[in-house]
């Protein structure tokens, strides 16, 4: 979830967004968005895994 005043970057292209409405994560260029801290450093990803159904045959 973000939250109002949090920065956001995309690793990819370099885009930054600021929330100024909280709400669902931020993804860009197909990929999830990572915090930008007070200080200035990137947050660690904390990226969901997605399980999907095995072919057992």
């Amino acid at each position: 979830m973000t939250n109002v005043g949090e920065k956001y970057t995309c690793e990819n292209c370099g885009g930054v967004v600021l929330v100024i409405e909280p709400g669902l994560p931020l993804y860009c260029c197909g990929h999830l968005m990572k915090r930008i801290n007070e200080d200035g450093t990137v947050e660690a990803s904390k990226e969901i895994p997605v399980i999907s159904e095995v072919d057992l045959y």
